[in-house]
C-alpha cells in the first residue's frame, strides 16, 4: 500500500481503497433507484487503462448480488498510445476504440431493446 498523501484514502496502489469503492456503489444505487435501463460502468487510467479497478467492480456487484449494472473492461481496447502525451485525456483514435468497444459491449450483452 501506498502511505502519505491525501490519495490514499482514493486508491492503493492500481486499486481503489474498500471507503472508495463503497462510496461509489452509495452513489450508484442511488442513480440506479431512480433510473428504469441498464448501466455500464468502466474505468479509464491515467495514460494507460489497467484492469484492476473493474475487477474491483464485478467482485463487488458479485459479492452484493446487484443486477442491472454491467462492467466495461477498457483496458481490452486501449494503449499508452491511445493517451495524449501530454494529459491524462485520450486521443481521437482512443476514444474510437472506446466507442467502437462500447457498442460490442452493449450489442453482446443484449443491453438494448
Amino acid at each position: 500500500q501506498k502511505k502519505g498523501n491525501n490519495n490514499d484514502k482514493l486508491n492503493i496502489g492500481d486499486q481503489l481503497s474498500e471507503q472508495a469503492l463503497n462510496d461509489f456503489f452509495i452513489i450508484l444505487n442511488k442513480i440506479k433507484d431512480g433510473f428504469n435501463g441498464e448501466i455500464i460502468i468502466f474505468n479509464l487510467g491515467m495514460n494507460i487503462t489497467q484492469p484492476a479497478i473493474d475487477l474491483q467492480f464485478e467482485k463487488y456487484l458479485k459479492e452484493n448480488n446487484l443486477s442491472g449494472i454491467h462492467v466495461f473492461n477498457a483496458s481490452d481496447y486501449l494503449n499508452k498510445k491511445d493517451y495524449l502525451p501530454l494529459d491524462t485525456h485520450l486521443t481521437k483514435k482512443g476514444n474510437e476504440k472506446i466507442a467502437i468497444g462500447l457498442k460490442g459491449f452493449i450489442l453482446k450483452n443484449n443491453l438494448i431493446n
